[in-house]
């Protein structure tokens, strides 16, 4: 048991560490996509509008999901990176439209708390998992006591270890089906508006994040 107690609390300890690196980095990119200037936001949805006439040219699954970047990986990766600008904006005006919100909500503050409170509900250690871990080990001292065998701790081991890669893959994957679901098509705004227009909108300085006032429609 006491293997399995110190395998378990390393991978906790490395869990939580890289976890909370990717939650910072994660908080950072959603803070710089809200305060991407007008002009490139503009710039990249038309760069986007592009690339997803190309994956779509074609109603073949294997063409929109294999063939149509032609395995130029840095073609594939630029169309994954606009889809994440376009899918970021659109939840942030679907977010504020329909709760009536001001413009300028700071969108990326908001997902930030809301992150952390979930991050330390997630990373928090319950008392009823101590409790678990306790009956555990009485359990496993009891069965030392009256049944010792290597392989079967071995086994165990095993057991254990393959049961949390089955959860974690489980869980992984609902959360990327869910994000799909929200983000598969993001809508995209302004198309009454160029790149090379915006800038005569824009009378004294550009706006710190992308207006919403402006008409929009979404992709077919």
């Amino acid at each position: 048991a006491h293997i399995v107690i110190f395998f378990l609390a390393i991978s906790f300890i490395l869990i939580a560490a890289v976890s909370s690196t990717v939650s910072l980095q994660l908080g950072k990119y959603w803070h710089q996509l809200e305060k991407m200037d007008f002009v490139e936001y503009l710039t990249k949805k038309e760069e986007f509008r592009v690339l997803r006439d190309i994956r779509h040219s074609k109603n073949n699954p294997f063409w929109q999901h294999f063939f149509w970047w032609k395995f130029n990986f840095a073609k594939f990766w630029r169309y994954r990176s606009l889809h994440e600008v376009m899918h970021f904006h659109d939840l942030r005006y679907q977010f504020i439209f329909y709760r009536g919100l001001p413009h300028d909500f700071l969108f990326s503050s908001y997902l930030r708390k809301v992150k952390s409170t979930v991050f330390l509900s997630i990373i928090e250690i319950k008392v009823w998992t101590w409790l678990v871990v306790l009956l555990f080990m009485i359990c496993d001292l009891i069965r030392r006591m009256l049944y010792s065998n290597s392989l079967f701790d071995k086994l165990l081991v095993i057991s254990i270890s393959s049961t949390n890669i089955i959860v974690a893959i489980a869980l992984q994957t609902k959360i990327r089906r869910i994000l799909k679901t929200l983000t598969r098509e993001p809508a995209l705004y302004f198309d009454d508006i160029k790149p090379e227009e915006a800038l005569t909108l824009i009378q004294s300085e550009a706006p710190s994040t992308i207006p919403l006032t402006t008409t929009s429609t979404r992709p077919p």
